[in-house]
């Protein structure tokens, strides 16, 4: 997403022809094709390492109870800091670039202005979006101290780093439209809508 924006902004003039349909699967099929090279490599790894007999044990679903062995644990830390780190090298570059880009080419201040803060909210937003990173770090910091709320502290822990960022999306956009912003305003207020119904006399 951060690119695509880079590519509209930046090279305006080309982006029909680098953002094609065509491109757009390929891009997708090797982002699911990068995304599943983890998952392979811990199978693969746990073949070899562990008895297959693992696979049918009755135990707490977790990655970290899984896949348990050395191996997996410097596999695990190394795919996560290599993606975190791709990912933020893309969106420091991309939205650096989008920032410049933007201050350059609006001569109107207030359309500059504009711009700037739909860039740094677009920005905020996928930040919001990066805390999914972290998720097995905050596991790892707070189940421990409280083994026997496990399922629940992972749960919240889930819902705090993957689902509230992608349901604050929506109000974050939201907000800058004016009739939703009235409305939701209203709604925060507890004040009732009442809608005025004429009947029309024939």
């Amino acid at each position: 997403m951060a690119v695509e924006r880079y590519i509209a902004i930046c090279k305006p003039l080309h982006h029909h022809q680098i953002c094609t349909v065509r491109r757009t699967y390929i891009l997708i099929t090797l982002i699911w094709g990068v995304g599943v090279i983890p998952g392979l490599a811990d199978l693969i790894l746990l073949s070899i390492v562990r008895p297959l007999s693992i696979l049918t044990t009755s135990t707490f679903c977790s990655s970290a109870v899984l896949y348990n062995t050395v191996y997996n644990g410097e596999l695990t830390k190394f795919m996560n800091g290599l993606y975190t780190s791709v990912v933020w090298v893309i969106l420091v570059f991309t939205y650096c670039r989008v920032l410049i880009a933007a201050r350059r080419a609006s001569t109107d201040k207030s359309s500059a202005k504009k711009a700037q803060n739909t860039i740094l909210l677009h920005g905020a937003q996928l930040l919001l979006c990066m805390l999914s990173y972290i998720t097995a770090v905050v596991d790892k910091m707070f189940v421990p101290l409280a083994p026997v709320d496990r399922a629940r502290l992972t749960f919240l822990n889930y819902l705090l780093t993957n689902i509230l960022p992608r349901l604050l999306t929506p109000l974050i956009y939201g907000v800058r439209d004016k009739h939703f912003y009235k409305r939701m305003k209203a709604l925060f207020s507890c004040r009732l809508f009442f809608v005025k119904v004429e009947s029309i006399k024939q």
